[in-house]
């Protein structure tokens, strides 16, 4: 994935580019259960469930999702620093009236094993499922820092209409590898279109949601 976005960040309609796991509106979801006490000892709960979003560099920018702090980069590799960043309801769960930048978040890996993550951005509160649903405590990891994923979405920003990079999608994957199949290609206005299904939506709300959207299956 991380060639694709190369390929595709040198195409001048392209704003930003990146790669996620799962993307709001679109039905996928993971799960990261943890023990709050090990960073809030005086937590009443033994177990809190966030969303865990893996998502590559320039992520939040590709998104127009804003971020205090600083974006994932190319740097935030496997042998760099681990890091993390999260929403705001996460963050005042865990360190309420405090500034959570810089703070350490020990993440646990499936079948065992973790490591201890740096807090370096926080974002809003952004409706991920639906807009009817109330946003979970997020977290997001860097992707250059997990394993593999049996797909991705690739995520660009674009400078006029999101679905006219359609072609540019396809041939890049191409470029890079004839017999990678391509999944759902759609734009975030219609993800909000299928999640809202009869309900309508204002102009002034879509078009905060400059984006295309391609999954490699």
């Amino acid at each position: 994935c991380q060639s694709v976005t190369e390929v595709l960040a040198r195409t001048p309609s392209v704003a930003d580019v990146s790669v996620s796991r799962t993307l709001p509106l679109t039905g996928g979801v993971q799960i990261l259960a943890f023990d709050p006490r090990k960073i809030r000892p005086d937590a009443t709960e033994e177990f809190l469930a966030a969303r865990l979003s893996v998502v590559g560099p320039d992520y939040f920018a590709a998104m127009g999702i804003a971020l205090r702090g600083r974006e994932f980069t190319p740097q935030d590799r496997a042998d760099a620093p681990k890091v993390v960043v999260m929403n705001k309801r996460l963050t005042d769960q865990l360190w309420p009236g405090q500034d959570p930048l810089g703070r350490i978040f020990p993440v646990q890996q499936p079948g065992g094993g973790g490591y201890d993550a740096t807090v370096i951005g926080v974002i809003g509160d952004i409706h991920y499922a639906s807009l009817d649903a109330t946003p979970m405590p997020e977290l997001y990891l860097p992707q250059l820092q997990q394993q593999g994923a049996p797909q991705m979405w690739v995520v660009l920003k674009a400078r006029r209409s999101p679905l006219a990079l359609a072609g540019a999608v396809r041939d890049a994957v191409r470029q890079l590898d004839p017999q990678q199949p391509i999944g759902d290609l759609v734009s975030l206005d219609q993800a909000l279109s299928r999640s809202t299904a009869a309900r309508r939506l204002s102009m002034t709300l879509l078009t905060l949601f400059a984006a295309l959207a391609v999954v490699l299956a």
